[in-house]
């Protein structure tokens, strides 16, 4: 799966970023912000879908705290105030994680007012998430093939999927937000894929009977209440983890994305 699929969304996360940054500058032609937010929302989305897959590129990137980072409305007014260069080399470089990203662009949205300064700040926030969204496509184009030219680099990519998608799950079990429901989609797909030949997730190492049981609980958890993530993560880790022979491992993410 990860040879084409996912190597494919993220070159679907991208083209949603190039135009997102399209909106954002319709935004400071016109002042209706209603499509950079549903484009915001539709990044997001695809972003967060693809959390299973934040490792590799990602990690080494460390693209986290580039494309959807918690935001501070206190630290945004505060850069938007001042004098400081707003592009999205500065963004990357010289500001906090809590400046930019896709909630940072919410915070500049959110204003009373729309100035140049605003429109400005927005536009490198945009210019920086596609930058950034292009660069983990055209990584993940050659990491993603990489991944199962043997047998070690296939055993290493598994684990890291289940991983990042236990990780995800325990996220939102402790703390509801609102890209919670691509993520769980986005867990699904990696685990028990679509059906299709080219995303078929982990079923095909798997039990007939334990696919029916992560079908089930999957379906679940579509209401995000804890106790049935709690049940989800417990299966793949009984019935995943432990029969495959895969190490849990701890996140140390900060609870940003």
């Amino acid at each position: 799966m990860t040879g084409t699929a996912v190597p494919a969304r993220y070159s679907q996360l991208a083209g949603e970023a190039a135009v997102l940054t399209e909106q954002v500058g319709e935004w400071c032609e016109t002042g209706d912000g209603t499509a950079v937010r549903e484009q915001s929302a539709t990044v997001q989305g695809e972003w967060v879908g693809l959390a299973p897959f934040w490792f590799g590129p990602v990690m080494d990137r460390r693209s986290r705290f580039i494309i959807d980072p918690s935001a501070r409305a206190d630290d945004v007014d505060e850069l938007l105030a001042s004098d400081a260069t707003i592009d999205p080399a500065a963004l990357r470089e010289r500001f906090g994680a809590d400046q930019r990203g896709l909630q940072a662009l919410d915070v500049v949205l959110d204003a009373d007012e729309r100035t140049d300064r605003h429109c400005t700040y927005a536009l490198a926030i945009a210019a920086l998430i596609s930058e950034e969204t292009q660069l983990l496509a055209d990584d993940w184009a050659t990491f993603g093939p990489e991944q199962s030219t043997d047998d070690t680099a296939a055993n290493d990519a598994l684990e890291q999927i289940v991983n990042e998608s236990l990780f995800g799950i325990d996220a939102m079990a402790r703390q509801s937000v609102a890209g919670d429901p691509d993520k769980l989609d986005g867990v699904r797909w990696a685990i028990i894929g679509d059906g299709t030949a080219a995303m078929s997730g982990l079923s095909g190492l798997l039990n007939d009977d334990v696919v029916e049981q992560l079908e089930a609980e999957f379906d679940a958890a579509k209401s995000l209440e804890p106790d049935a993530l709690f049940e989800l993560d417990r299966t793949i880790t009984t019935n995943i983890v432990s029969a495959l022979g895969l190490s849990v491992q701890f996140s140390d993410a900060d609870g940003d994305g």
